[in-house]
């Protein structure tokens, strides 16, 4: 069942714990997945590829609202985690961790891959700190470019508000044909 893939944060050392004894090579990363898109999909296959047993965190409702902004997340937290969990590649998903500090699950779940996005590194959404809580563990940080070609979340919502936008002016100024405003 997919419920049962997701695990509260307080319950990933015991899941760490199994995962070591069953000597699994474990690959964590996190990210909000308010829209999920082909980028994240390959980015998550990715991930996968670099050890035995993926977990993906999912950033909480309220981190996301501070990073990005009153109108986000789009979606809550839970269903953000159950639509990750429904994907084949993923096999465990953690509610409730803070964008910009992995700290926490990092300590609890001791990976043996940290797999992030160089982008992250670059913005100071990652850290050194977290780095030294991988590496203290004899893990590894794993940093990837974007995958061609490039979509995100905020690209999708912002084509998806022009189009509304459009769709409303068109109502009210009775165009029938609704013509692009974007390329």
């Amino acid at each position: 069942m997919i419920t049962e893939k997701i695990v509260p944060l307080k319950k990933l050392r015991s899941l760490a714990d199994s995962l070591r004894s069953a000597k699994k090579k474990v690959v964590f990363t996190a990210g909000a997945y308010d829209l999920l898109h082909i980028g994240q999909i390959r980015f998550l296959s990715l991930a996968k590829e670099a050890g035995d047993t993926l977990v993906v965190g999912i950033v909480s409702d309220e981190s996301q609202k501070k990073s990005k902004g009153r109108e986000f997340p789009i979606l809550g937290e839970k269903i953000r985690a159950e639509m990750v969990a429904f994907l084949k590649m993923v096999d465990y998903v953690i509610l409730s961790v803070d964008k910009g500090d992995l700290r926490e699950p990092l300590r609890r779940l001791r990976p043996s891959v940290f797999f992030t996005v160089e982008k992250d590194w670059e913005k100071m959404v990652r850290s050194a700190r977290e780095t030294a809580i991988v590496e203290e563990h004899g893990g590894q940080v794993v940093k990837v470019p974007y995958v061609r070609p490039y979509l995100s979340t905020d690209d999708i919502a912002r084509k998806l508000a022009f189009i509304k936008i459009h769709q409303l002016l068109a109502e009210r100024l009775g165009e029938t044909e609704l013509k692009p405003i974007y390329e």
